[in-house]
């Protein structure tokens, strides 16, 4: 099985990067419309203050600590170079990172960031056979000091958010909507949270405290009054949700260390937790231990990555999540849906472009174990305008409990790329209850106009075969349907100066049962302020 196609964007590259996740059906609606808003609004990281680093949720806290150190002593960073030359950063986390950012500095010529007021959003109005829908995002700020979001869908209003963080002050305040992710998970962690082993990146947590939260899909952000306060290498935090959740926590970074204290009180949870990660020469520890404050039963992660160089490591982690240890807002580490009763120890190594994880849980609350192992290959080939990228993934995953207790998944695509000419073919195969199968063929070409056209094959005629696939979409939108039945599909996509639209059709001739699909959706980007930001040019950049 071999297939031809190009990334979806360097945005979502680094979005999987970023998150820990192998794909982009491992991402949540939520989470990949902040990483898309984040690519449209990129953060200068020469400029902004300590609290608009902290919000943005793309630094941990002892990352901002070194960035800051850096500017006051040396000045702006001038290169993507020099950036990953700053302890806690490297080549392959810079990469990721580059999308989100930008490094023009306030001694460049030209306004840094956006000045004054400015407002950008989306209107969005989709078709579909149940009926009419139209949606509005906007989002306006001044100077990069005031943030406010509002996200409506229909008569439905869906998130908003208020962000106050003053350029010279180290307070930050959210009024809304907000993600609160602390340590490794086992007190607090919201908004997006994997579960399984997908990469190597997964298995650790790097937490960015409160950030602001504006999305149109429902999900686990708090909703209510967050303040950060950030004096130095001390990041004091505290919320309160409208639901009644209080939380306090307290992180310090040194120089080469990260510790930190998170407390919560809720109806249901009482909780409080310390975490700790630090790096010795090409080794960095992490753990997180947890105390249920009601049962008095501890739970507790812990783990470790020893990086022998630039995309070679090894990662691995143990966990500990007693029965008796009940906390609804814990979220770490875990492969079935609720850490509660498990049990686990999760490795994987990276050599280049090849990945290997390894996962193996017993849930005792579920009553169920799991094994679970996987191969991610994915090299890059450039020759000239000409670029080529095949993919490989096979998953291999045992539970003795389930009905078919092995399920094996094979996918595979080749991407390739010429003059803004792009073409992309991926197939996915599932043995588990039965042998299903997905395969789909792309064309397009991208430049400041953008087009799109994709044919569709599958079949699945069990649901707990299904397949997952990601499908190109309008900006900020996220589209995973579940293929189940015996059918095709065909999808158009085009872009051009703000204007978006995707029209798609799925039919199921040879299914019974099964009802056809057609789905428009077209979309308007404004922004009032668009600022063209590049990095200033550095020898050895």
């Amino acid at each position: 099985m071999l297939c031809l196609a190009v990334s979806s964007g360097g945005w979502l590259r680094g979005a999987l990067s970023l998150s820990g996740a192998s794909s982009e059906e491992e991402l949540s609606a939520a989470e990949m419309e902040r990483y898309s808003s984040l690519a449209s609004r990129p953060l200068d990281l020469n400029s902004s203050s300590r609290s608009k680093l902290e919000s943005s949720g793309l630094l941990s806290p002892y990352q901002i600590a070194v960035l800051l150190d850096a500017r006051s002593s040396g000045g702006d960073i001038c290169s993507y170079t020099e950036l990953a030359s700053l302890d806690g950063f490297g080549m392959e986390f810079v990469e990721a990172l580059r999308p989100f950012v930008t490094l023009d500095g306030a001694s460049l010529s030209g306004p840094p960031g956006r000045r004054g007021f400015s407002v950008d959003g989306l209107v969005r109005a989709q078709v579909k056979d149940s009926g009419f829908s139209p949606s509005c995002k906007l989002n306006a700020s001044y100077s990069d000091i005031l943030d406010a979001s509002l996200s409506v869908s229909g008569a439905s209003l869906c998130g908003f958010s208020l962000n106050l963080s003053p350029r010279r002050s180290p307070l930050s305040i959210i009024a809304g909507d907000y993600y609160a992710r602390f340590g490794q998970g086992l007190v607090l962690w919201n908004g997006f949270s994997l579960s399984g082993v997908g990469s190597p990146e997964s298995i650790r947590r790097t937490p960015y405290g409160i950030t602001p939260c504006n999305s149109f899909s429902p999900g686990s952000h708090m909703r209510g009054l967050a303040v950060s306060y950030a004096p130095g290498r001390l990041v004091i935090s505290a919320s309160y949700d409208v639901g009644g959740c209080a939380v306090g926590a307290l992180s310090y970074s040194s120089n080469r260390s990260t510790f930190g204290l998170t407390f919560l009180s809720s109806g249901t949870s009482l909780c409080a937790g310390v975490d700790a990660v630090s790096t010795i020469g090409k080794a960095t520890l992490f753990a997180e231990a947890a105390l249920d404050l009601r049962s008095l039963m501890p739970a507790a992660v812990a783990g470790g990555c020893w990086n022998a160089g630039y995309r070679r490591s090894l990662t691995f982690a143990l966990r500990c999540y007693p029965y008796d240890f009940s906390n609804e807002f814990s979220s770490p580490l875990k492969t079935f849906s609720s850490p509660r009763g498990e049990t686990g120890f999760s490795a994987g190594w990276k050599h280049g472009k090849l990945e290997l994880t390894m996962d193996v849980s017993d849930n005792r609350y579920k009553e169920k174990s799991s094994l679970k192992s996987s191969l991610v290959f994915n090299p890059e080939f450039k020759f000239g305008e000409l670029s080529f990228s095949p993919y490989i993934k096979a998953v291999a995953r045992y539970r003795p409990q389930d009905k078919c207790p092995l399920r094996l998944e094979c996918r595979t695509e080749v991407s390739a790329g010429y003059c803004g000419f792009v073409s992309h073919i991926r197939s996915d195969v599932v043995n588990c209850s039965g042998i299903s199968y997905h395969a789909y063929a792309e064309l397009g070409y991208r430049n400041s106009f953008t087009l799109f056209v994709r044919a569709s094959i599958f079949k699945v005629d069990d649901w707990n075969d299904r397949i997952y696939v990601y499908e190109r979409d309008v900006p900020g939108a996220f589209n995973v349907p579940a293929r189940y039945g015996r059918g095709f599909s065909l999808a158009a996509y085009a872009s051009y100066r703000g204007l978006s639209c995707r029209v798609a059709a799925v039919r199921y001739p040879w299914s019974e049962g099964r009802d056809d699909v057609t789905e428009l959706r077209l979309q308007w980007n404004f922004d009032s302020q668009k600022v063209k930001r590049r990095p200033r040019p550095r020898a050895g950049a």
